[in-house]
């Protein structure tokens, strides 16, 4: 699935329809990041995030062309209404790159401007369609905004305000005064130089400060099916509850689909790797990866689809013996 769009810098220092590199480069890059964040967050890592850049110099613009590769995925995702899946324009939405339906509320960048690092207050609100929002009042402005519970996870995330803030950073400097998201022939969003500074002062909490890693070996039972071969994170029961976990340093994927598909309650035995981080906020988080497949069993579906496959020697002797039959 493809979008176009396009991010206008424009100030002074463009006049001769020029942009430095040292600003470009990492605005695309963060712009590129920011988006792999958002898709592995609400996807899990299904589907690929690409980033293509032209420059339109005569127009003082550069345009970029977003791909993420769901292709497989969404067409599985519209079978069997997969609604905690996202597509590339609830992402571009989300971030504010595109602009939403209006009942989705502020954008990531909008919000942003609008806080600016500010303490807020949150609640959960429920709109006449049953669709869940997030309220927010700021300290000292008696403003409410309302935006999905999407975009103000992705506010939580620090990497993703430091991405926004590389994004915007050429404005912080001098010649550049505005930049502007450009879809369909009309402006979707519009960052000053004001806003600009304002989202650059905002501390981003929450970095990592120590990590443990520990190896164990563990059963792990897959929580739900699979449809994507190149997904890079599979749901599996784990310590009593249901964790997304990293596969991508092993050919499970490709074994598994050899055999016809992941099923609900196949099981591996497998060399888990647990990492536990802390931040400076002391929140701890904890991440799965498998290094290694030591031993599989299959669930019930999983069976059933042996079952169901005919052998090829037996079928090649049932041809045999009806041909001879109807002699």
């Amino acid at each position: 699935m493809r979008d176009n769009f396009i991010i206008r810098y424009d100030g002074p220092a463009l006049v001769n329809h020029a942009i430095e590199v040292n600003n470009l480069a990492p605005a695309l890059l963060a712009f590129r990041d920011l988006c792999d964040i958002a898709n592995n967050e609400f996807n899990r890592g299904n589907g690929k995030v690409k980033v293509l850049a032209s420059i339109k110099h005569e127009q003082r613009c550069f345009e970029i062309t977003i791909e993420l590769a769901l292709t497989a995925y969404e067409q599985v995702k519209l079978f069997v209404n997969h609604e905690d899946t996202a597509t590339v324009k609830d992402i571009l939405e989300w971030i504010g790159i595109v602009a939403g339906s209006g009942v989705a509320g502020v954008s990531l960048i909008q919000l942003l401007k609008k806080t600016r690092g500010r303490e807020t207050k949150t609640q959960k609100i429920i709109n006449s369609s049953g669709k869940e929002f997030i309220q927010i009042a700021i300290d000292g402005d008696s403003n409410v905004i309302t935006t999905a519970p999407q975009t103000y996870h992705l506010s939580k995330i620090p990497a993703a305000i430091k991405h926004v803030q590389t994004i915007t950073k050429p404005l912080t400097e001098d010649g550049y005064e505005t930049l502007e998201f450009e879809h369909k022939d009309k402006i979707t969003e519009r960052v000053t130089k004001p806003d600009a500074v304002a989202i650059a002062k905002i501390k981003v909490d929450g970095e990592v400060t120590d990590a443990t890693v520990n190896t164990i070996t563990t059963w792990l039972k897959v929580y739900s099916p699979v449809y994507d071969q190149d997904a890079t994170k599979w749901r599996f029961e784990f310590n009593n509850t249901n964790v997304y976990i990293d596969i991508s340093e092993t050919d499970i994927a490709a074994q598994a689909f050899a055999r016809g598909g992941v099923f609900i309650d196949d099981v591996y035995k497998v060399e888990l790797e647990i990492t536990q981080t802390l931040s400076t906020t002391g929140q701890t988080k904890e991440s799965y990866s498998i290094k290694k497949i030591l031993d599989f069993k299959p669930g019930v579906q999983s069976r059933q689809l042996k079952m169901d496959m005919p052998d090829p020697l037996t079928a090649d002797r049932d041809k045999s013996d009806q041909k001879k039959s109807d002699d």
